[in-house]
């Protein structure tokens, strides 16, 4: 195969040469593709989506020689698992290896699994395996310029008994990217003397706080199998080639954005002997990171962002903004690794002029959080259905679905719009849906339905307000039609400022909300969650 794979304009993926996509249908037959050789891919040289699980799917003997973009990719959106053996990447720009679903996709390598290198070949159709090197944060090798770090187990465990709660590697910034490995078993120790510390990662103008309590946090299922004397935890920090670079900044040009200082990528790995697991997903837990750059920057036009190489899109991830001696510190607070990017855009709405919401929609817009009708209008006092609210909710906490298995509604089809941001309400326990195992996701969503989603938001941030009791809404004479389901979360969230009245006296728990009143609650649940600026 020579100069394959094309872009689906309307799903709006890219397909490499070989693509496997589990879409209306789950796959669970025998599959085995092996023996193929692909030259020079215009996208992938082995993409694998769809939004239904995989499983008995081995790919064998393959050589991908030449990649527009990765050597293999797998979707977030897809779950299962693909047997490697023996399959050969040389020579793809941006990486040889992406699983964005990494903890609900398993890439199981078996024999030589992944066999790749980025030497050009003398004949590209030999599938002889070549020596492993020591993969980066994309999957594929580190560039010449790494500063390779090992961390003594003592460094963690005696900083640890020392109740130091930052333990802090620096890595030598002159370098180009950054491998720090930890023993999994000195972190292991360190999480039973100081479980709330963080291992400080700096290389240059980024930085990783990595947990010591590692298997909280990705499950314990992940580290199961492995002997803690001999497994590596391993963080790389390292700058996106130049070919990643330009397609980042194309997409975010035709989005109205520019791009402001460097993109970085973050990568984790868990390494087992001759097994080696990406880690991509925290579940709810916010993982720190922070970005510096050189000049002031305005807080209500800067957003962070992840950009997904697959799809050339980009996805809001929440920040602080701080400034230090004429710099801008960003601190990132996300449940996923991949690569994160500054970028600066203005957006306003001729219909919002003179609103009492105007400014927190247009820095929201700005944020890329919400969304306009039309590029000219938000039209604020249209009524908001549960499944919007929903998806606004969890592209506002930088969301993503996780190895969980959530509640199906049957009422929600995997075609709808909706149904990505559902399932991942549902599995972060955002929505519950009906006795009836519906969602109900065209229904206009009510003030009091908002605060139960908004209070169990706050709870996986771990930011609720103050304990009150019930009485605290006495001033409110309305306060009696609050629904007996929703009594605790709307306290929280009227004790928070997440939710006041709509006046002095009147809560209405049973009115419906409209974008702009949906839209600066969830600015303040962020602002609560300190998920964002105030």
């Amino acid at each position: 195969m020579i100069r394959t794979g094309s872009r689906d304009a309307g799903l709006n993926l890219n397909f490499g040469a070989i693509w496997l996509y589990a879409d209306t249908k789950p796959i669970d037959s025998p599959i085995v593709i092996k023996d193929n050789v692909a030259l020079d891919s215009t996208y992938q040289g082995i993409s694998i989506q769809g939004t239904q699980a995989m499983h008995q799917v081995s790919l064998k003997n393959i050589v991908i020689d030449g990649a527009g973009t990765t050597g293999t990719e797998v979707a977030s959106s897809v779950s299962g698992e693909a047997n490697i053996d023996n399959v050969i990447i040389r020579n793809a720009r941006l990486g040889d290896v992406a699983n964005n679903a990494s903890g609900q996709f398993n890439l199981n390598e078996s024999n030589e699994g992944f066999a790749s290198t980025n030497v050009q070949p003398t004949d590209p159709t030999d599938p002889t395996p070549t020596p492993r090197p020591s993969h980066g944060g994309s999957g594929g090798p580190l560039a010449d310029g790494s500063d390779k770090v090992k961390v003594d187990d003592s460094k963690l465990t005696t900083a640890a008994a020392n109740g130091q709660k930052r333990i802090v590697i620096e890595t030598d910034a002159n370098k180009s990217s950054s491998s720090v490995e930890m023993n999994l078993g000195a972190l292991v120790k360190a999480a039973k003397d100081a479980p709330d510390a963080v291992v400080v990662i700096r290389h240059g103008h980024a930085a990783y706080e990595l947990p010591v309590d590692i298997r909280r946090w990705i499950g314990d299922a992940a580290t199961a199998d492995m002997d803690l004397n001999t497994a590596v935890v391993k963080v790389v920090i390292e700058k996106p080639e130049a070919a990643s670079i330009e397609q980042l900044q194309s997409s975010a040009s035709g989005s109205g954005m520019k791009i402001i200082g460097e993109p970085v990528r973050f990568g984790l790995w868990l390494q087992s002997g001759d097994k080696s697991q990406e880690v991509n997903r925290f579940g709810s837990t916010f993982v720190t990171r922070t970005l510096t750059v050189d000049q002031i920057l305005d807080n209500r036009t800067t957003t962070a962002l992840v950009y997904d190489p697959a799809s050339g899109e980009f996805r809001y991830v929440p920040a602080l903004f701080s400034t230090d001696n004429g710099k801008t510190v960003v601190t990132v607070k996300s449940t996923t690794n991949s690569i994160y990017v500054l970028a600066a855009a203005s957006l306003s709405f001729p219909d919002l002029a003179g609103h009492w919401a105007q400014a927190d929609i247009e820095w929201l817009a700005s944020k890329q959080i919400v969304n306009g009708k039309s590029e000219r209008a938000f039209s604020p006092g249209d009524m908001v259905t549960r499944a919007e609210f929903a998806a606004l909710l969890v592209r506002a906490m930088g969301l993503t679905p996780g190895r969980e298995t959530p509640v199906e509604f049957r009422d929600v089809a995997a075609s709808d719009w909706y149904a990505a941001s559902v399932k991942t309400a549902a599995e972060f326990k955002l929505i519950q849906g009906f006795e009836d195992h519906t969602f109900r996701p065209q229904q206009t969503v009510t003030r009091e339905e908002m605060a139960v989603m908004i209070a169990r938001a706050m709870k996986i941030a771990a930011a609720s307000g103050k304990q009150q009791s019930e009485q605290d809404l006495s001033r409110y004479q309305d306060a009696s039609l609050i629904s007996s389901w929703a009594q605790e979360s709307f306290v929280e969230a009227v004790q928070g400022g997440v939710i006041q009245g709509q006046s002095a006296d009147r809560l209405a728990p049973q009115a419906p909300a409209n974008r702009a009143e949906s839209a600066v609650i969830v600015l303040r649940a962020l602002q609560s969650m300190n998920l964002f600026d105030k």
